[in-house]
């Protein structure tokens, strides 16, 4: 009997000894530790990182949470938003290289690219941050890649910045930042101008090194879309061009480069509706004006694949330009 009690004693101790929570662990124990992607500091709250002049008002704030009035049910079906603004669409984070890779040689040429929001925007909800105060009908800047020449790509270049760190550096620079914000939006996911940087702006490094090697590359994509107003001269061009109209390719390309001296290339979907205007540069001897130069062989070669004689550009998402009724996404930039 009394052994048995003596065993009924330790059953009763060994069950209320106080266990480790997970959350009191050390995140830096020998596991290793990858941060979140809630540890970016843009992805605080929004509120915080917003401009004076960009703050929302509390009652705009309440709005944002505030149940839907089934009365305001049809009251914005002409823009094809998934709730009515100002609720605020909850979109995902672009999604960080996973590793990192050594390129030996030095990149041949760099790309900027810039779409067509027609295009990009027929087929899912485009939506501005919050901190975007307005946008215009031209092309959007999607980003500015390093190439070879041969049928290689370069990404995910190995580089001592961390994405967190490079962000701190943008977030502490609050005119380039507002200036990201305003131009270097995100559309669908989040962090774009981070995630371009990430992919395709870590192989840049030998061009735009040292400290602020992140800032230069990212000052250089944003004076180039401010340079280079696509839309604008194809519709003031002889061609006047319309939306939803053919247009030959080649007389496309020609207007662009009487205006700007560039060496154009499209990329299109179905052939026919352009999606990108891509033009090259050489930036060795000027890194923050770029002199352009002719994309490599295997550009052009793509844009065969992928595009007719004709094509066309769908028309510009009409939503997004009233900047009081066009859908708004969570994304801090």
């Amino acid at each position: 009997m009394i052994c048995f009690l003596f065993f009924i004693l330790l059953f009763n101790i060994s069950f209320t000894q106080p266990v480790e929570s997970e959350d009191s662990k050390d995140p830096s124990g020998a596991s290793g530790y990858t941060p979140k992607q809630s540890e970016f500091p843009s992805l605080q709250p929004l509120t915080q990182s917003l401009p004076i002049s960009s703050q929302p008002k509390d009652e705009e704030k309440e709005m944002s949470v505030r149940p839907k009035d089934p009365q305001q049910k049809h009251k914005h079906q002409r823009f094809p938003s998934r709730q009515p603004f100002p609720s605020v669409l909850n979109l995902p984070n672009f999604k960080m290289c996973r590793g990192y890779k050594i390129h030996k040689n030095r990149f041949h040429t760099i790309m900027f690219v810039k779409f067509w929001p027609g295009e990009k925007c027929s087929g899912i909800t485009c939506s501005l941050p919050l901190s975007t105060l307005r946008v215009k009908e031209e092309f959007f800047l999607h980003g500015f890649w390093p190439e070879f020449t041969a049928n290689q790509n370069m990404v995910c270049c190995r580089n001592k910045f961390l994405p967190v760190d490079v962000e701190r550096k943008l977030i502490a620079n609050q005119e380039l930042f507002q200036e990201i914000r305003q131009n270097w939006m995100s559309i669908e996911s989040c962090l774009l101008a981070l995630y371009q940087w990430d992919k395709h702006g870590t192989c840049s490094t030998t061009t735009y090194g040292g400290p602020e090697g992140p800032i230069d590359y990212i000052k250089t994509a944003l004076f180039l879309n401010s340079k280079f107003e696509f839309w604008k001269v194809l519709r003031e061009s002889e061609l006047k061009v319309e939306p939803n109209t053919l247009y030959d390719i080649e007389e496309l390309r020609s207007v662009l480069s009487k205006t700007y001296d560039i060496h154009p290339t499209f990329v299109c979907v179905d052939m026919t509706s352009v999606l990108e205007i891509r033009i090259c540069f050489d930036a060795k001897r000027n890194k923050l004006n770029p002199n352009t130069m002719p994309c490599p062989e295997k550009i052009f070669k793509e844009e065969k694949k992928r595009c007719a004689q004709k094509v066309m550009f769908k028309e510009f998402p009409e939503y997004l330009l009233n900047p009081e009724t066009a859908p708004r996404n969570n994304c801090p930039y």
